[in-house]
C-alpha cells in the first residue's frame, strides 16, 4: 500500500528483481533515483593496464573510468522517461548532473571495492550465478525472463552487473564486520534506554484504506463513509474497498494493513493518518501511488517487552553499519583516485561525487578531453 522505502525499523528492498516490493496497488515499483543508481552500476567499461587512456572522468588505482562511458550512460538515462521525472522536479540540467555524479560514484566505488575483495581473497561468481539462476527461474521461459528485465530498464548484462555489484559489497561487509556483529550484544540496559530514547517510534496505529485513481471516485467514497454511522462504518469500509480499491494485496480484506509504526508509510499517507481519530475517516489524500481514503481503527504503545528483541537487533545493526562505515570511508582514503573536476570532487566520507558547478557538470560530458 504505502510503505515507504526504509526507517530505522523498517527496510524494504525496492526493485523489481531485487525481492522488494511496494504494498500500494500490490504492484512492485522502481523509484527513479534507484534505477538511475543501478544503471550507473551495470553500464560502466572500465579501462586498465598499458592501453592507451582516454580521457577520464576518474581514475581508480590507475584504472580509468572514461568520459565517453560517462556521457553514453547520460544519454541512455536522457531517453528514459525516469529522466524527464527527474527533469521535472529540479530542471533537465540538474537532472544531468545529478545522474552524472550518481553514475561516477557508483564506478569509483565498483573499482574500490573489487581491489579490496581480491586482497581479500573473496570469491563472488557462484553466488552471483546462484541469484540470477533463483530469478530467471520464476519466470516460465527465458524469453520472459528477458522480456522482465526489458520492462524493468535493464539488458541482462546489466542485471547481471547490478547483481555481482550487490553480492561484493554485501561478502565484503561480512567479511569485514564480523567480528564487531559478534561482539556486539547490547545489555539490557542499553535496550531500555534506546526504547526511553525512541518511545515515539514505537506509536502504533491499526489502519485501513481504499486507493483509487481518480478523485471525483475518491471524494464520493469519502463521502459515502462519512454519512455512515460509527457501528456500521468499518463494514461499509471493508465493502467498499472490496468493491473499488486498486490495491490488490489488501483489497479483499477490507483495505487493512494492521498496526503500522512510524516510518513504514509514504509520508502524504502517514501525515493524514496522524491527524485522524479512531473511527475517522479521511478526505481523498493523494500520493505517487493514487488517491486514499483512510479509516483509523485503532493506536496502541508497543511495551518494553513486545520490542526488546526488535531493539536489541536494531542495535547490533548499527554497530555492524558502523563499522562497515569507517571501513570503506578507510577503502576510499588508502584507494588512489583522481576525479576530473568538471565532474566535482569525492567525499570519501559518503562516497559521493560533490561541488560540481553547473557549468561544469553541463559541458562534462560535451568534453572530449581531460
Amino acid at each position: 500500500m504505502a510503505r515507504a522505502q526504509s526507517s530505522n525499523r523498517t527496510s524494504n528492498k525496492w526493485g523489481h528483481f531485487l525481492g522488494g516490493r511496494s504494498r500500494i496497488g500490490g504492484t512492485r515499483h522502481v523509484p527513479h533515483l534507484f534505477l538511475a543508481a543501478t544503471l550507473a552500476v551495470a553500464l560502466a567499461g572500465c579501462t586498465g593496464g598499458d592501453a592507451p587512456s582516454p580521457p577520464s572522468a576518474a581514475r581508480v588505482n590507475g584504472q580509468v573510468i572514461p568520459i565517453a562511458d560517462v556521457t553514453a550512460a547520460l544519454e541512455r538515462f536522457e531517453a528514459t522517461d525516469q529522466f524527464d521525472q527527474l527533469a521535472e522536479q529540479g530542471g533537465p540540467v540538474a537532472a544531468r548532473r545529478q545522474y552524472e555524479s550518481m553514475y561516477l560514484g557508483q564506478q569509483i566505488k565498483r573499482l574500490v571495492l573489487k581491489a579490496r575483495a581480491e586482497e581479500l581473497g573473496i570469491d563472488i561468481a557462484d553466488e552471483v550465478a546462484a541469484r540470477i539462476k533463483e530469478t530467471s527461474s520464476a519466470y516460465p521461459s527465458d524469453k520472459e525472463f528477458k522480456k522482465a528485465l526489458e520492462d524493468g530498464g535493464y539488458t541482462v548484462a546489466e542485471f547481471t552487473a547490478l547483481i555481482e555489484d550487490q553480492v561484493l559489497e554485501e561478502k565484503l561487509r561480512d567479511e569485514v564486520t564480523a567480528e564487531v556483529a559478534a561482539e556486539s550484544e547490547p545489555s539490557d540496559k542499553e535496550v531500555a534506554q534506546y526504547y526511553r530514547s525512541h518511545r515515539d517510534s514505537y506509536h502504533q496505529t491499526e489502519v485501513q484504506h481504499i486507493l483509487v485513481k481518480d478523485m471525483a471516485e475518491a471524494r464520493e467514497l469519502a463521502t459515502d463513509l462519512e454519512a455512515s454511522s460509527p457501528d456500521a462504518l468499518e463494514a461499509l469500509f471493508a465493502e467498499l474497498a472490496g468493491k473499488h480499491s486498486t490495491d490488490t494485496s489488501n483489497a479483499d480484506q477490507g483495505g487493512a494493513l494492521g498496526w503500522v509504526s512510524p516510518g513504514e508509510l509514504v509520508p502524504q499517507f502517514e501525515a493524514a493518518m496522524g491527524e485522524l481519530e479512531i473511527g475517522e475517516v479521511s478526505a481523498p489524500v493523494r500520493s505517487d501511488f493514487g488517491l486514499h481514503v483512510i479509516l483509523v481503527t485503532g493506536r496502541r504503545q508497543q511495551s518494553l517487552e513486545d520490542v526488546s528483541d526488535e531493539i536489541s537487533q536494531q542495535i547490533k545493526e548499527m554497530s555492524v553499519a558502523q563499522a562497515w562505515s569507517e571501513w570503506l570511508q578507510n577503502a576510499y582514503k588508502q584507494a588512489d583516485i583522481e576525479v576530473n573536476s568538471r565532474y566535482g570532487k569525492l567525499d570519501p566520507a559518503t562516497g559521493q561525487i560533490v561541488t560540481a558547478s553547473a557549468e561544469d557538470a553541463s559541458g562534462a560530458s560535451d568534453s572530449s578531453s581531460e
